[in-house]
């Protein structure tokens, strides 16, 4: 097989973050990682049409090809991670595109 005849993507995993200002921090407590990861699935789901991946691991198909993962330490609560890929395709050339 040749090296460019095979499937290529792209997997990049973000960490969630969430800092209030210091008013809001004052009064507020800091929401669940998978709140952030919804408040940021709508606001893509805005732009972009998406799908809910089969259930197991929390997700989307994105109408791209891509997809967004939600995914979480199970030993803290404050851990977890925003999975972004994009689609499979024959080559870097595709890929780009």
């Amino acid at each position: 097989m040749k090296i460019l005849d095979r499937l290529a993507g792209l997997e990049t995993e973000y960490v969630i973050r969430f800092h209030p200002d210091a008013a809001a921090a004052a009064r507020t407590k800091r929401p669940h990682n998978r709140l952030l990861f919804d408040l940021v699935i709508g606001e893509l789901r805005r732009v972009l049409p998406a799908m809910p991946a089969m259930p197991g691991k929390p997700g989307f198909f994105l109408a791209n090809g891509g997809a967004v993962w939600y995914e979480h330490a199970r030993h803290t609560y404050n851990a977890a991670l925003l999975e972004g890929s994009t689609p499979e395709c024959r080559g870097p050339r595709q890929l780009l595109a």
